[in-house]
């Protein structure tokens, strides 16, 4: 993670919730769940999903291998699939907070849309919603998603490169192609110039 601001307040987070939660096991070792959404099973991310899960999954192991890290505590994932559905993804998250155990957050989802479905009803149960790869510049309103964080930067962010670029080879028309989705237009309608 690059921002150490996130990171400490997510182990702050972690911490504040553990010290709150009374389920410790015989061998003194309370779990930590975290509920996950990824789109597994269909569409174009299914790949790339299967990545981020083997990933979260190593840092889980990882984490669980080391007792110098989270001392006392054992991490467990809980994994769900959106199959690229925004729709199915909220009824995922519903399956994830109405079963035991408690979840502390909510990894993923990994699309823009889905988390724009997700994460605004995560915050009616104080949960934090995590995404390692949404994009959309409407994540960024705190109004709307003030539960989310994400770390990959916005499509946004990348405008100011881009223009850059353009004046620096000193061009003075450009044409933007994008996909008819909120997630492009919205972008591509901002200042380019």
């Amino acid at each position: 993670m690059k921002n150490p601001l996130l990171k400490l307040f997510l182990w702050h987070m972690i911490i504040q919730t553990v010290l709150y939660q009374s389920s410790s096991h015989a061998n003194n070792t309370t779990t930590l769940y975290f509920g996950s959404i990824y789109a597994l099973s269909q569409g174009f991310a299914s790949k790339a999903a299967q990545g981020y899960l083997q990933a979260a999954q190593m840092a889980v192991r990882d984490i669980n291998n080391h007792q110098d890290i989270l001392k006392g505590y054992k991490l467990e994932l809980i994994v769900k699939d959106s199959k690229h559905s925004p729709s199915y993804a909220v009824k995922e998250f519903f399956d994830l907070v109405s079963k035991p155990p408690q979840k502390l957050l909510i990894y993923g989802p990994i699309l823009s849309q889905t988390c724009e479905a997700v994460s605004p009803i995560a915050s009616y149960w104080k949960l934090l919603t995590l995404s390692p790869s949404a994009t959309s510049l409407k994540l960024a309103d705190k109004k709307v998603y003030p539960n989310f964080f994400r770390t990959s930067i916005s499509d946004f962010s990348y405008n100011p490169a881009r223009i850059a670029f353009m004046k620096y080879h000193n061009w003075t028309r450009v044409a933007v192609i994008s996909q008819v989705a909120d997630l492009f237009t919205f972008v591509s309608s901002f200042y380019l110039f």
